[in-house]
């Protein structure tokens, strides 16, 4: 709750124009701060109290490991994913042992003395070599998924292209939700659309079917076996959670309504689901 309180504070200040550099340190060195207090509290309710702050206070710094690596130095973010898909696991694997021994020896207080020694290291590397707003960059707001009709430009570029090379032009798109319903993506479509002030009905560009099964990454046998054959036939991957349910649920309404899509051709747009 305290992350979501945060992440909202966060978009607010962004838009109003706050420098993100105070708020990346803000995420550092307020994480630092609350666990520091954890060493001096006898309450069980403070240490809850502190640790709920400090995790939600560690959301200032939160904005997506790729992004992380745009804002640090734009032209390194590529030697930058790199290095934290190799040596920066180690962390998680070393990280895990050390704390084992330390616990060993009765002592929390290391445990802290070492996150706080993280957050510190983390504030002067992310000071020293922070580069976007000093290469007169404007960082913005994009939420997980692109989901907002800022982040829908990237998605109606990709439209286009599909226009261009399909002279003929699209028909009306179906979608396969694979959580909540149809009439709740409707509503949110439709705010995207009033976002972008596009005067379109959601309901009039977009068929939005239910494809969640069972609910939200929870699958039926059928549907993982789905996803199974289609890797081993076509060599495309597609996961359980998201683009697997969609395909299963578009494949199984081509079959249940063979005259709807009969003589069509058909564009499966799958999003980046995948690492």
């Amino acid at each position: 709750m305290g992350s979501e309180v945060i992440h909202e504070l966060l978009l607010s200040f962004v838009e109003a124009g706050a420098n993100v550099l105070r708020l990346k340190g803000r995420g550092f060195l307020g994480p630092a701060f609350f666990l520091t207090q954890l060493s001096h509290i006898n309450s069980p309710a403070m240490a809850v109290l502190c640790m709920a702050c400090s995790q939600g206070i560690d959301a200032f710094s939160q904005s997506g490991l790729y992004s992380n690596h745009q804002d640090i130095a734009p032209r390194y973010s590529g030697v930058l994913l790199g290095l934290s898909n190799t040596a920066g696991v180690l962390a998680g694997v070393f990280g895990t042992v050390s704390t084992g021994y330390i616990l060993q020896h009765g002592s929390w207080d290391d445990v802290f003395k070492v996150s706080v020694g993280l957050y510190l290291f983390g504030t002067v590397v992310w000071n020293l070599f922070s580069t976007g707003l000093k290469e007169g960059r404007r960082p913005y707001v994009i939420p997980v998924g692109g989901s907002n009709s800022l982040g829908t430009w990237g998605y109606i570029e990709a439209i286009r292209e599909i226009e261009e090379q399909f002279q003929s032009g699209i028909d009306k798109v179906h979608a396969f939700s694979v959580y909540d319903d149809p009439d709740y993506f409707y509503d949110y479509v439709q705010g995207l659309l009033d976002g972008l002030e596009a005067g379109v009905d959601s309901r009039d560009i977009v068929n939005i079917q239910n494809a969640k099964g069972l609910g939200y990454a929870i699958n039926t046998s059928q549907e993982l076996k789905f996803v199974t054959e289609i890797a081993a036939t076509t060599g495309i991957v597609l996961d359980p959670v998201y683009s697997g349910k969609a395909a299963y649920g578009m494949l199984k309404d081509m079959a249940e309504n063979t005259k709807k899509w009969e003589g069509r051709k058909i564009l499966f747009i799958q999003r980046a689901s995948q690492p």
